[in-house]
């Protein structure tokens, strides 16, 4: 019952003094109406895009050419074209691009003029993330003209900054392959070098036909050599055989003799060379195929690094606005005479209950 009362009291006092409160609404309502429309109309246009897979941009490599495509980027695909799309080069290059400075009204002789047209156009521009993880850039302006082309041109700078990191990032690993292929090439002329002097210094030309050769021809011409010196120790026997074809015999046997040590010498300045000759053919061929697998590796990354290719899949361009984004002149409106009813009604409240107390002797104690 004494809450009632109470409430008949609150309603009473807010009745008696309703014309102030409806006055103080009006001047609000009148206020808020003069403020929405002095207010500037922002036009919003946005750009809608897929950031395209890092692997795209990287040559098919050698004997992996059934690998699975993914043509729509990672996480970390994402997340660098967001990085680009909020940095301050992607910034700079539209406030230069637009002459922002002159289309927000900043003096440019101003100190702080750099500061000034960044929070404006940061406050106008917007990049968000989709709940599919697509990349969206948002911008606003006066000018609905000037909002379409800012977000085109945002996203097309954001692409060109892409593929300026990746083929920046492709030039280096080339520079990489080249001096690895100059090193490698140096390494294989030392080794030619070495080759070429084991050759002379042990006489091997051929390793296969001479491994095979020399102790073939040393067991042909050692049977020989027994063979002929059988056959003179028989010829001194026979006092009937010419002195001419023994000395012929005798001759040819030193003949064999000196054939069969220089294949000796041979095989064992062959066999003595063979070991460190199979070594460094062994790496001279390693170096060969691995210069001519990097050199074909580099030959393919220069024709990805010369191809056209895109860091993105465009979903949406900007299109021109069909309405205006803000002010939203029918909240400002309603919240402030809400807000000065709420306030009227406060005050009204407070001024009726405290209208009897004399503030004089309060205030002088």
């Amino acid at each position: 019952m004494q809450r009632k009362e109470q409430l008949l009291d609150v309603v009473r006092v807010l009745f008696k003094w309703k014309r102030f409160i409806l006055i103080v609404c009006l001047i609000a309502a009148i206020g808020s109406i003069f403020l929405a429309l002095s207010k500037v109309n922002y036009y919003q246009s946005s750009t809608l895009f897929y950031a395209t897979n890092h692997d795209l941009s990287k040559p098919n490599p050698i004997g992996n050419m059934g690998k699975i495509t993914y043509y729509y980027g990672t996480g970390e695909d994402v997340d660098r074209l967001m990085t680009l799309s909020e940095s301050d080069l992607l910034a700079d290059y539209l406030i230069d691009s637009f002459q922002l400075y002159q289309h927000y009204g900043i003096d440019t002789s101003d100190s702080k003029k750099d500061f000034r047209v960044m929070e404006i156009f940061r406050s106008q521009y917007k990049v968000l993330k989709t709940k599919h993880d697509a990349i969206e850039i948002l911008v606003e302006d006066f000018d609905p003209a000037v909002a379409v082309k800012i977000a085109n041109a945002a996203r097309e700078k954001v692409n060109a900054l892409a593929q300026e990191m990746i083929r920046k990032s492709q030039k280096q690993q080339m520079l990489m392959m080249e001096q690895n292929i100059i090193s490698r090439g140096k390494i294989l002329d030392s080794l030619e070098l070495a080759l070429l002097v084991n050759r002379t210094q042990y006489g091997i030309f051929n390793p296969a036909t001479q491994s095979r050769d020399l102790p073939e021809l040393l067991m042909i011409k050692s049977g020989k050599l027994r063979e002929e010196k059988g056959r003179v120790e028989e010829l001194k026997k026979h006092s009937s055989i010419p002195q001419d074809t023994i000395i012929f015999s005798t001759a040819r046997i030193k003949g064999l003799e000196s054939e069969v040590a220089d294949l000796k010498r041979q095989l064992v300045s062959f066999r003595e060379g063979f070991a460190d000759y199979e070594v460094l053919y062994r790496l001279h061929q390693i170096q060969n195929d691995e210069i001519a697998f990097e050199g074909q590796r580099l030959r393919q990354l220069q024709a990805a690094y010369n191809s056209a290719f895109t860091a993105l899949h465009v979903v949406e361009t900007a299109k021109y606005p069909r309405d205006k984004s803000r002010p939203k002149r029918s909240i400002i409106i309603v919240v402030s005479v809400l807000l000065a009813f709420v306030l009227s009604c406060v005050a009204a409240l407070i001024t009726d209950t405290y209208k009897s107390i004399n503030w004089q002797e309060v205030i002088n104690g």
